[in-house]
């Protein structure tokens, strides 16, 4: 049982509702009226008429601040009670009580009403019976000041074990009530006190005995009903105790048979296998399904990968075509990274300066132009280089510094870069691409014109167009779109559809 299971017992034992299947199951309506109780938030109209509907009196009139807790459980342990037993089972305790009464010799039912009969029969007697009774009732009142409530009746009669004396109009309170106006008590009133064991209530009320003489015997019966209800909490706590503790070791033994599946299934080599595949996809972003037949290509790339290797051409060719589903972003990033350090190391091994182009173009591409700029920055303007070398520099650090959004500087490079190798298509593309970012939409038409007479494919400048316009804010793209359609409409009808 957790720790909430265990709470809601608890409240259900403090108001004495541990009887009712609702004060333990969550979120019904009398769990929550016992947390709001218990936390001294006053009920809503509708939860004291829930309560009053279901019978919980004292709770309601506890809940509103009409008694305290200590009158409250001489009240609900009372009402609790009364609530276990269904009519039948009241009815055989009654009859068992009567049969009780009648062996033990207390009293004896018919005794008690050819006694009464023949009492009421002998005239000399009746004035004797009723001024004794007079004076017995007019001695009760004296006992206890008037306006009296039904907490101080059910003291001054010793019935404070008895639910009925505190709740409103049940037949145990109507007739405290009438003993205490001195009314007399009709004989069907005395005949359920007898049923209820209450013989001496009975003979007070019938004038037999004095208030006195009742106290003395009542206080010892209500000393010996409240250790027989003791001793039935005791055992009905240690019955609540029991099954706690059962259902505790009910847990644990399931926890340990899940602890034992799980070391089982966790030591089980398919088990490893798949769990290290799902971490391996997790780590590149690929938690989608991956089809049957692309699934050994792609987890032997990536556990070849995972280790440290490169990724070979062949690879990266399978990971653009067939399995480009399934070439990530992390994946991508990854890749590239790993190029650039590998070509930073080649480069510092070798001082091959083709190797600091190369890993300045994958910095680019996984999104780290600062450190590619760092790189061809540190190279020495005074090294003597050939002029493709240069060329090649010069276009890769424009590329930089267009990332950077340095667009002068990057015009700049690009412009040295054609001078060097002018029937190269790179720089022009770059130059294009820079001029198109700078709203130079007319030159950079013209730099990507060139760039096509030289080589480039209309394939590569359209992959241009569509970063740049992806990169602009609204008002930029629109610009650019409505330029390149009036430029040539067929050749870039795609615009129309573009978005961002």
């Amino acid at each position: 049982m957790d720790a909430y299971s265990i709470k809601r017992a608890d409240l259900a034992k403090k108001y004495f509702v541990n009887d009712l299947p609702g004060a333990f199951i969550p979120a019904t309506r009398l769990q929550n009226i016992l947390e709001n109780i218990d936390q001294g938030r006053p009920p809503s109209e509708s939860s004291q008429l829930y309560l009053l509907q279901n019978g919980l009196v004292a709770l309601q009139q506890f809940a509103l601040g009409g008694m305290t807790y200590e009158e409250f459980r001489n009240i609900a342990t009372g009402e609790q009670v009364l609530r276990g037993y269904s009519p039948q089972t009241v009815k055989k305790i009654e009859d068992s009580r009567i049969e009780e009464i009648k062996t033990t010799g207390t009293i004896q039912k018919a005794e008690c009403e050819r006694e009464h009969q023949r009492r009421e029969s002998i005239p000399q007697n009746i004035s004797k019976m009723q001024n004794q009774q007079l004076r017995n009732r007019t001695d009760l009142r004296k006992c206890v000041p008037a306006g009296q409530n039904r907490i101080d009746l059910a003291n001054k009669y010793f019935v404070t074990d008895l639910p009925g004396a505190f709740i409103p109009a049940t037949r145990l309170n109507n007739v405290l009530e009438n003993l205490e106006q001195g009314r007399p008590l009709p004989l069907e009133a005395v005949k359920y006190l007898q049923q209820q064991g209450l013989v001496n209530l009975s003979r007070l009320a019938l004038g037999e005995i004095t208030y006195e003489a009742f106290r003395e015997i009542a206080a010892q019966e209500l000393a010996s009903r409240e250790h027989s209800l003791k001793i039935k909490r005791q055992k009905e706590e240690s019955a609540r105790l029991r099954m706690i503790e059962e259902a505790k070791a009910r847990d644990a033994i399931r926890q340990a048979n899940y602890e034992r599946e799980r070391q089982k299934r966790e030591s089980d080599p398919k088990y490893i296998a798949k769990i290290k595949n799902q971490k391996l996809r997790q780590r590149y972003g690929l938690d989608q399904f991956i089809e049957k037949e692309f699934f050994a290509r792609l987890m032997d790339i990536l556990n070849r990968f995972d280790v440290g290797n490169r990724l070979s051409d062949e690879d990266i060719l399978w990971l653009t075509t067939k399995g480009k589903d399934y070439y990530t972003e992390i994946l991508e990033t990854a890749f590239h990274e790993r190029e650039a350090e590998f070509y930073i190391t080649e480069y510092k091994r070798t001082n091959d300066l083709w190797n600091a182009v190369n890993a300045s173009g994958h910095y680019r591409k996984c999104k780290q132009s600062r450190k590619a700029h760092e790189l061809l920055n540190s190279i020495p303007a005074t090294r003597k280089m050939a002029p493709k070398l240069n060329s090649a520099i010069c276009t890769t650090h424009g590329g930089v510094m267009r990332d950077l959004s340095r667009f002068d500087d990057a015009l700049k490079l690009g412009s040295q870069a054609h001078v060097l190798t002018p029937k190269d298509f790179r720089p022009c593309t770059l130059l294009g691409a820079v001029n198109i970012e700078m709203g130079n939409y007319s030159a950079g038409s013209e730099w990507y014109e060139k760039a096509e007479e030289l080589g480039a494919s209309k394939r590569s400048i359209d992959y241009d167009l569509r970063g740049i316009l992806l990169r602009a804010d609204n008002e930029k793209r629109e610009k650019l779109k409505a330029f390149l359609l009036r430029e040539d409409p067929e050749r870039y009808k795609w615009v129309r559809s573009f978005k961002a």
